[in-house]
């Protein structure tokens, strides 16, 4: 019976160790990253020389992304630091929050 009790703690904690990650994301900690806008799209897309993004498991690149919503990107302009989280929303890389830096 100690045996089965020990399993059973040993299965629930590598569960639990598992699921942390996600739970931080469903609890509002999404990782933000630094980029530099290098091209502003009509249409709610931006072109962006962006660092590792860590919840796609994608290096560091320039490329196009859409913002989730288009008033997003107002003000921003070629050369606008930003810091943004990202995520894939059917296929589309898709900015889901988007902060300027300084």
């Amino acid at each position: 019976m100690r045996y089965i009790r020990s399993l059973s703690v040993a299965g629930l904690l590598a569960v639990s160790a598992l699921c942390a990650p996600l739970a931080a994301n469903a609890a509002g900690e999404s990782p933000m990253v630094g980029g530099v806008v290098t091209e502003v799209r009509p249409g709610g897309e931006l072109t962006i020389r962006h660092e590792n993004i860590p919840n796609l498991d994608m290096p560091a690149m320039t490329m196009v992304f859409k913002l989730k919503e288009p008033k997003m990107g107002k003000g921003l302009k070629v050369g606008s630091k930003i810091k943004m989280h990202v995520e894939d929303v059917g296929g589309k890389l898709t900015i889901m929050h988007l902060e300027k830096s300084k």
